[in-house]
């Protein structure tokens, strides 16, 4: 029987982070784009997928999310 190492008092080492893992519809919805686009995207490596079950194609909310970087003003066209 193999146990988890313990951590250590006072140690600050934080938890691994929770993969938020969703599907290609609801990651285009939050994105408001089509779901062609995020596959394109896990095509050409821009955005990792995960395979769930075997068939199952899933994104990471968190790599997601990292597509949507800040415009500056000078950016933006009125």
């Amino acid at each position: 029987m193999s146990r988890s190492p313990r951590p250590v008092k006072g140690s600050t080492t934080a938890p691994p982070p929770v993969k938020r893992l969703r599907s290609i519809d609801e990651a285009a919805d939050y994105l408001g784009v089509n779901a062609r686009t995020i596959r394109r995207y896990l095509a050409e490596g821009r955005l990792p997928g995960y395979r769930v079950g075997g068939k199952l194609l899933r994104v990471n909310m968190a790599d997601v999310e990292a597509l949507a970087v800040p415009v500056a003003p000078h950016e933006v066209s009125a």
